[in-house]
């Protein structure tokens, strides 16, 4: 089931037990109810982990961006300082030491950039450049082994998250039979009650549903580690 089914199921039974908590839910045999909050249960509590183990995972990733982005202005100094060295030209700084020109590299998937960037200082080293060219790639350098770190310690977020969504995943279809099964006999037994149907299972409100904010930029990808 796509995240997004199983966001919209998580929202549908958290607003059908909210209901069934207050004071004027519609009366429903306690059996039927007992059975609902039974199987779906389990899964709000897992998406509720899940959705903690999304955060933290996210967090995670924010920082290793954020360490890349400074990465990537040392690149752009290290080309700026190899060209004016005449180690390389305007057009491919690069040129030589790495395969990549700085463009590419700084686009690369955050592992493969950080390996890229060990054998482009390699290369570089084996020519020993001027004094400020090697300050500029001992930048570099240290940039690249903070980008390294913070992917070193995506690995654990990143195992909760993929085992929080495993066992939200696991849930969802026996939560969704349950609801399905759940508004059948709801409906049968307000068969005599005008509305009340409605008001157990309808959506919020549009005052009530939270105003959905639109993500600025893009992440690039975080290959596996090891």
């Amino acid at each position: 089931m796509a995240r997004k089914n199983e966001s919209d199921l998580l929202a549908r039974l958290t607003i059908t037990v909210d209901r069934l908590g207050d004071r004027e839910a519609p009366k429903l045999p306690a059996a039927d109810v007992k059975e609902f909050r039974t199987v779906v249960g389990p899964f709000i509590a897992a998406a509720a982990k899940y959705a903690e183990a999304l955060a933290v995972r996210d967090e995670a990733l924010v920082k290793v961006g954020e360490a890349d982005a400074t990465l990537d202005v040392s690149i752009d100094d290290l080309a700026d300082g190899m060209v004016g060295a005449k180690l390389g030209k305007r057009t491919s700084p690069f040129a030589g030491f790495s395969k990549y020109t700085p463009s590419a590299l700084k686009e690369l998937a955050y592992k493969t950039e950080v390996d890229e960037v060990q054998t482009l200082l390699a290369a570089l080293a084996k020519k020993n450049p001027p004094a400020a060219v090697k300050a500029l790639a001992a930048k570099v350098q240290k940039n690249a082994a903070a980008v390294q770190k913070l992917l070193d310690a995506v690995t654990t977020p990143e195992t909760r998250y993929t085992k929080a969504r495993a066992a939200r995943d696991a849930l969802a279809p026996g939560a969704s039979k349950a609801y399905g099964r759940f508004k059948l006999r709801a409906k049968a037994a307000l068969l005599d009650d005008p509305g009340a149907y409605e008001a157990l299972f309808s959506g919020r409100s549009v005052v009530q549903a939270p105003v959905k904010k639109r993500g600025k930029g893009k992440t690039k990808k975080v290959e596996p580690q090891g």
